[in-house]
């Protein structure tokens, strides 16, 4: 029996050598890839057991992926090792939607208009991280009131 940390890294390490090898990786492949990885058996219950294991595989991916999910904490304090060099805070590779499915993308393979919709992203995070924060201080200057 493998331990949830050992799956994480397991998942984690598969997604970096994929990343290595290609710009693109989807998280399904990955799913499917680690799952076949494994042996379910031969037994009367082993379709039972793939299903639960792809399912529990695939919240694996994702949580694994959510490192390549903008959100304010990352965009004000990204992790050192998923920066470009040379730059501050652009990463090496970006969850982006493609042909409808989440997909992570090097940043050299993102196109143009994939960059400019990250940009706008980040601006929409900003702005309502900033009416959120004036929010909460009228709501406590109003409450002191």
């Amino acid at each position: 029996m493998r331990s949830h940390a050992e799956m994480y890294e397991e998942i984690r390490t598969f997604v970096d050598e994929a990343m290595a090898r290609s710009s693109v990786v989807a998280p399904d492949w990955v799913t499917q890839e680690i799952v076949s990885h494994h042996d379910a058996g031969d037994g009367p219950d082993s379709d039972w057991f793939l299903f639960h294991a792809f399912r529990h595989v695939r919240n694996m991916v994702r949580e694994v992926l959510r490192r390549y999910t903008l959100d304010p904490e990352t965009a004000a304090h990204p992790d050192p090792q998923m920066v470009l060099p040379e730059w501050e805070r652009i990463q090496r590779r970006y969850l982006n939607i493609r042909n409808g499915e989440p997909v992570i993308v090097a940043i050299e393979a993102m196109t143009a208009e994939e960059g400019e919709a990250k940009a706008q992203e980040l601006e929409r995070m900003g702005r309502g991280c900033f009416e959120h924060a004036q929010e909460l201080r009228r709501y406590f200057a109003e409450r002191a009131a």
